[in-house]
């Protein structure tokens, strides 16, 4: 007997317990735009860990754009005061919106954790804001990778090139073959991701960070960095018309079903050959990007967590940020997204060929020098102190009257689509160059030529005006017959007509003596509706 009501008690209890952590238990809001098929099965696990722990999940995805389109949500929903309780962000703009004073202080979990000790130096101080802790890393992706299709490589007789050079005589091969050779998604943070790969293989290391991070103005407009524009038309001529517009995880469906064989792009790619059950080595290559091997261009995804009222809310705020870098997290998120943990000390018994060379390269670059941030996706601009946009940059509405203007990588990230286009309309590379006198020139010639022709047109319409005031103020005999202000005026051609409709002649002579003298306005309007 008192062993079945001691079962009944614990069972009691224990149920008790469980409705208990489930009351406590908060909810979160997360915005982000993982949404592709290994993005989406990667932040699923977060949302299963953190409901174990009883609290709540909302998911807030929004697709689109490599982010643009989810920080314009954020934005909107930060103005009208309503922010989600954690955001997706690239990791400068941490440091844009801890200016705004409504992040929340993540210190207490950050000492709990020991995240000074488990985060590179260069990682944990993009998270903190003011040397506090306000987001918290995810993942470290490398961007210089080229995915390809070896099946395409065979049937076209092409060899996986390692230079510029190498990947022109294949993509020639490819498209011979009858197959696209890249597959390109026409947006244009994934125009820049390429475009900074190549510059990255034309200058070297030291070049990227004064083009691409310094915005130095004598590397921009350096012959390396017209060969990288140069380099840059030629893999377009290797694109298909369906490229503009088109989502980067498309692009890559393109190559797992073999109807491309490269795509240039992060290591997030491999989330989608995982996604579809694809191995490396076998069905598919991962590589680094033509003359990129020991150069590692890196990104960090990390969550920012917003201030919050609710005391449920702050905890499972707190819940989620400790969750990130627990190594099952760690793990199993980096497997199924195709990037690298962030948390140092890793066991890589569970990752594959890709991510096993990619943490040895990050390890390797950092020692060398060319570990080097990503342009972009907005990490360069991180490095420059003065580069902070503050509330410019989040369109919010603005404290300070001064407000900093963009520079460094993130300025330049945004004028990539519109430098391609003129290399474009110009057709031969070779008049890519220098910007001289004659560059100027063609840039002024609309204004020059406008500027007279609206000049002359203001003169005509003026002109206009005053010839027709004059002629209707005036004895003018551009018009014979009538007068606006002069009244009637009688002629012999008027004379005969007024002969001719059977005028009597007394009235005709008395017009006759009438003929020289102007008549008044009242005199005139006798004559025009006078009934003779």
């Amino acid at each position: 007997m008192g062993s079945k009501l001691f079962k009944s008690l614990l069972m009691v209890l224990v149920a008790f317990f469980m409705v208990s952590t489930h009351a406590i238990g908060g909810e979160v809001e997360v915005l982000h735009w993982w949404t592709s098929g290994g993005e989406a099965k990667s932040v699923a696990v977060l949302k299963d860990l953190l409901e174990k722990q009883g609290h709540t999940w909302k998911d807030f995805a929004v697709a689109g754009g490599g982010g643009d389109a989810a920080m314009t949500v954020l934005k909107s929903r930060a103005v009208a005061g309503n922010p989600p309780t954690a955001a997706q962000v690239k990791g400068p703009q941490i440091q844009l919106w801890g200016d705004e004073g409504v992040l929340a202080n993540l210190d207490d979990v950050a000492r709990a954790e020991k995240w000074d000790a488990l985060l590179p130096k260069v990682v944990a101080d993009v998270m903190k804001y003011e040397g506090s802790y306000v987001a918290v890393p995810v993942n470290v992706h490398r961007i210089n990778w080229m995915w390809a299709n070896p099946e395409v490589f065979r049937k076209a007789g092409a060899e996986l090139p390692t230079t510029w050079e190498q990947f022109e005589v294949a993509a020639q091969k490819i498209q011979k073959a009858g197959f696209i050779p890249v597959a390109w998604g026409g947006q244009p943070w994934q125009e820049a991701t390429v475009f900074e790969i190549i510059v990255a293989a034309m200058g070297g290391s030291d070049f990227y960070r004064k083009a691409l991070v310094e915005a130095d103005p004598e590397a921009l407009k350096s012959p390396t960095m017209v060969k990288a524009l140069v380099t840059m038309k030629m893999i377009k001529a290797y694109t298909d018309k369906g490229a503009p517009g088109r989502d980067w995880n498309l692009a890559t469906a393109m190559v797992i079903k073999g109807e491309a064989a490269m795509q240039f792009m992060g290591d997030w790619a491999k989330g989608e050959f995982t996604a579809a059950g694809k191995k490396p080595g076998r069905d598919y290559i991962a590589m680094p990007a033509p003359g990129t091997s020991g150069q590692f261009l890196f990104n960090v995804d990390s969550f920012i967590m917003f201030k919050q009222k609710d005391a449920g809310a702050q905890k499972a705020q707190k819940a989620m940020a400790g969750l990130i870098l627990q190594p099952e997290f760690q793990t199993v998120f980096n497997v199924n997204k195709g990037s690298i943990p962030v948390r140092l000390g890793m066991p890589r018994a569970s990752f594959d060929d890709p991510a096993l060379r990619s943490m040895n390269a990050f390890s390797a670059s950092a020692a060398s020098g060319d570990l080097v941030p990503s342009m972009a996706h907005e990490m360069a601009v991180f490095l420059i102190p003065i580069s902070r946009l503050k509330r410019r940059r989040l369109n919010l509405p603005a404290k300070s009257k001064q407000p900093s203007k963009p520079t460094g990588g993130w300025a330049l990230s945004g004028g990539i689509v519109p430098i391609l286009l003129r290399i474009e309309k110009m057709g031969d590379p070779s008049r890519i160059r220098a910007r001289g006198c004659f560059d100027y020139l063609e840039d002024a010639l609309p204004k020059l030529v406008l500027a007279p022709t609206f000049l002359a047109a203001l003169i005509f319409i003026y002109a206009f005006i005053l010839w027709t005031a004059w002629i209707s103020m005036t004895q003018s005999t551009l018009l014979p017959n009538f007068k606006i202000a002069g009244g009637y005026k009688i002629t012999p051609t008027a004379l005969a007509q007024l002969e001719k409709d059977g005028v009597p002649a007394a009235v005709r002579e008395k017009l006759q003596v009438l003929q020289k003298r102007e008549l008044t306005d009242k005199k005139s309007k006798f004559l025009r509706y006078a009934n003779f």
